[in-house]
């Protein structure tokens, strides 16, 4: 995996890196559930243990010593992720962020499970009335429980 080089904000390959609201990401072009985007090596790491494939990292030349572990390893994985490489000014044009925790990581979002997937074994599932008396996430308020 080369490390490729950006200076124009605006260059296309950037988009996914481009203020882009989750809900967008959820139906990315050419994706099957959508993307996310991780922040750090230490996020990227952890999506990879959990099987995530990586689309592409987006980092400032700072990062880049940091993120090296990330790198090979995505290296050994799938040597044609890409791995953009931008000065800061690039870098908060692109995000607005003036400061970040390190490399950007575009990753797929995977499939959700069905609901019975999920609580299959379950012992017991919580199941809460919502009424004019209780708080907004379903649960028996503690102020006004009989």
């Amino acid at each position: 995996m080369a490390l490729i080089e950006i200076d124009d904000p605006r260059d296309a390959r950037l988009d996914v890196f481009r203020r882009v609201p989750d809900s967008d990401l959820r139906s990315w072009p050419g994706t099957p559930h959508g993307l996310f985007i991780g922040e750090s090596d230490k996020v990227i790491g952890r999506a990879l243990d959990a099987g995530v494939t990586c689309a592409a990292l987006f980092m400032e030349r700072k990062w880049v010593r940091k993120t090296q572990p990330i790198i090979d390893r995505l290296q050994a994985i799938d040597p044609a992720v890409p791995a953009y490489v931008v000065d800061h000014a690039t870098f908060r044009a692109v995000t607005g962020y003036e400061v970040t925790r390190g490399a950007l990581g575009a990753l797929l979002r995977p499939a959700e499970p069905a609901v019975a997937d999920v609580v299959r074994g379950a012992h017991r599932t919580p199941c809460w009335k919502t009424s004019p008396t209780t708080p907004t996430s379903g649960r028996p308020s503690a102020a006004r429980r009989p």
